[in-house]
């Protein structure tokens, strides 16, 4: 597992590609991203959560 700043260097490149986007994310998202960044959450767990998320969304 990478250390807390690698993860949140690997975030912050993440987001700096959607700067000139609509691709903004939501508080949800953001939260999940901080877990992930302290260590509570693995980058696996946070696509599950997100999959899960949107499903929810959709139905």
């Amino acid at each position: 597992m990478k250390n807390e700043q690698e993860r949140r260097d690997v975030v912050a490149a993440a987001l700096s590609w959607t700067k000139t986007t609509t691709l903004t994310p939501s508080l949800y998202e953001k939260r999940l991203l901080q877990q992930y960044i302290e260590g509570a959450l693995s980058i696996d767990r946070v696509i599950e959560l997100l999959e899960e998320n949107n499903e929810k969304q959709v139905n």
